[in-house]
């Protein structure tokens, strides 16, 4: 896995952008992303142990933790993985916020020009969702949270309140799949889920071809959890046909 060195995400590389906390080629903070490569690996090591599981015989250990799934905790190795994520993104706002009160101080004393008026409210905004989907991705399934949970439905409505903001015609409209999907995923509220179907069905890109394709898919999502609430992301994903979408999705 090829994580970004310190020096890729602390600068920007040119002048134009200096003070920006969003980077001008990822539309969002590159702080986000070794934390976001690393939870990707989290959930690709964490489902290929689940098919591992699925395709053996049923073992002492696994009757007992179907028959009491309540009982079940994460390993401690696990649970310092997702502590350890959590602090990287905790320090990525962090730095977020810290670009921006520099930026402004910057400016304020003129030093750097008073033009320089930082990032443009689309990318606020795209940066916002990102980060509400990385903590969604580690809620729901790192930490196995139940999407009723009142952090993973808080962190949904910040999604879809900071979309909002974008307007269709906005390039940065173009990268709002991502977080919309994550977000969708775990949309319990019918208006959130609505608010979510109708703009993917706008998205344009591969994913987003046949449009309407990623709403289609969050509705199959949908009449499964809503069937059983209490299906591990793993179980959920597994009953998704492969034929029906891109497993690579979830």
């Amino acid at each position: 896995m090829l994580e970004m060195q310190e020096e890729e995400t602390q600068n920007n590389f040119a002048p134009e952008f200096y003070g920006w906390v969003t980077h001008p080629i990822f539309a969002f903070s590159p702080r986000l992303i070794n934390p976001l490569l690393k939870i990707g690996r989290a959930l690709r090591l964490q489902t290929l142990r689940h098919r591992k599981q699925a395709a053996q015989p049923p073992s002492q250990e696994r009757m007992h933790e179907e028959a009491y799934p309540n009982a079940s905790k994460l390993p401690v190795a696990e649970d310092a993985q997702i502590l350890s994520l959590e602090e990287e993104l905790q320090l990525a706002r962090d730095g977020d916020t810290e670009t921006e009160a520099h930026r402004i101080s910057i400016s304020s004393s003129g030093d750097c020009g008073s033009d320089n008026a930082g990032d443009p409210v689309p990318l606020v905004c795209l940066n916002e969702a990102m980060h509400a989907a990385a903590r969604i991705l580690i809620d729901s399934r790192l930490r196995r949270l139940p999407f009723t949970a009142p952090s993973i439905r808080e962190h949904v409505d910040r999604v879809v309140r900071e979309t909002r903001k974008i307007a269709d015609a906005s390039r940065v409209s173009h990268a709002l799949a991502f977080p919309l999907f994550v977000a969708g995923c775990e949309a319990v509220d019918t208006a959130a889920r609505e608010t979510i179907a109708s703009r993917l069905a706008q998205q344009r890109g591969l994913l987003c071809n046949p449009p309407g394709y990623l709403a289609k898919i969050l509705r199959r999502v949908w009449s499964i959890r809503d069937a059983d609430p209490g299906l591990d992301w793993a179980a959920w994903t597994s009953e998704i046909s492969h034929g029906f979408c891109y497993y690579n999705l979830f």
